[in-house]
């Protein structure tokens, strides 16, 4: 997991209101990065109501998502930026493996990380 402080609190964000400033869209996921007053980065994962119902596949899912995030700003990148990612149905039906390929190759492709 990440820092508390890195994670964003759903109770408190609306990203309806906010116009997101750049949207990568892919089959199984949808990452919207808004704009933040603070200078570090936030990061939540945002669960459809019904798209996965079970607890445990939804938090694993999340750990793989937080995990990359991890591994791929570890170098502690403050871009102010808020990352909000939305799985899609189709994330059941890829392999782990390609899931964290390709959250890693879509973070990295539209970052010059």
């Amino acid at each position: 997991m990440i820092k508390k402080k890195y994670r964003i609190n759903f109770n408190y964000f609306n990203f309806v209101s906010q116009k997101p400033i750049k949207i990568i869209d892919t089959p199984y996921f949808k990452i919207l990065i808004f704009k933040n007053n603070v200078l570090n980065n936030r990061y939540g994962v945002f669960f459809k109501k019904g798209i996965i119902k079970k607890s445990t596949q939804r938090n694993k899912i999340k750990r793989i998502f937080f995990s990359e995030i991890n591994k791929i700003f570890k170098k502690n990148i403050n871009l102010g930026l808020d990352f909000v990612i939305k799985p899609k149905l189709d994330i059941l039906n890829i392999s782990l493996k390609k899931l964290r390929e390709k959250f890693k190759n879509e973070l990295l492709s539209n970052f010059d990380l």
